[in-house]
C-alpha cells in the first residue's frame, strides 16, 4: 500500500515538473511582429469618421 502511494506521488511529481519545465517567460501580451510582405487585406482601411450629433437640452415640462 505504501509503495503504491509513493509510486503515484512520484508519477504526479514527474508529470508536473515536465509541464513547468516547458514553460517560457513570455506573458502572451507582447506585440506580434506582422509577417513580411503582407499588405492590404482585412482591416487595412480606416473607417470614415462621422461626427456625433449635438445633444439638445430637454424641454421644460409645465
Amino acid at each position: 500500500m505504501m509503495r503504491s502511494i509513493i509510486v503515484c506521488l512520484f508519477i504526479v511529481t514527474a508529470a508536473n515538473t515536465k509541464s513547468i519545465h516547458k514553460r517560457n517567460n513570455e506573458y502572451g501580451d507582447e506585440p506580434v511582429a506582422p509577417a513580411a510582405g503582407q499588405e492590404g487585406g482585412y482591416g487595412e482601411e480606416e473607417a470614415a469618421v462621422v461626427p456625433a450629433p449635438e445633444e439638445e437640452a430637454p424641454n421644460q415640462v409645465e
